[in-house]
């Protein structure tokens, strides 16, 4: 009977632990379902190829995400969105300049936080706000 529920007590452990695992060192939600439906709506577009990637939010809050960038193992740059009336379509960019310079903006100061106000893209880096035009 011990044997038995330590056995329990075990395996839930490891479930547990295997489930925040995940949540820790994986893509947030938004993201991570964001590249899903790009991969399932874009020819020739990967979630196990992302090196790297940036979220980029509507407001400085993090509560609605406006676009992915994404640069892919092939050195691809892809600016991810979604569009339509209910965001049911996914809105792609391949490298585009001014992507491949925001990609490389971010890259360079790897921000804690990267929003759009006013038209204008603001990364923050240790509470210091850099602003970078957004006209796309």
């Amino acid at each position: 009977m011990i044997l038995k529920r330590w056995s329990i007590t075990t395996l839930l452990c490891i479930v547990w632990a295997s489930v925040f695992a995940q949540g820790v060192c994986g893509h947030p939600k938004a993201e991570r379902l964001l590249m899903r439906e790009a991969e399932v709506e874009i020819d020739g577009f990967f979630c196990d190829s992302v090196m790297a990637e940036y979220p980029i939010y509507t407001d400085a809050e993090h509560t609605e995400l406006d676009a992915v960038l994404v640069k892919t193992s092939d050195s691809a740059v892809w600016y991810l969105s979604e569009k339509g009336e209910n965001k049911d379509e996914i809105s792609y960019k391949k490298n585009s300049e001014k992507d491949v310079e925001l990609f490389h903006f971010l890259d360079s100061i790897k921000p804690d936080k990267t929003y759009i106000q006013s038209g204008v893209i603001i990364a923050e880096k240790d509470g210091k706000k850099i602003k970078m035009d957004s006209k796309k």
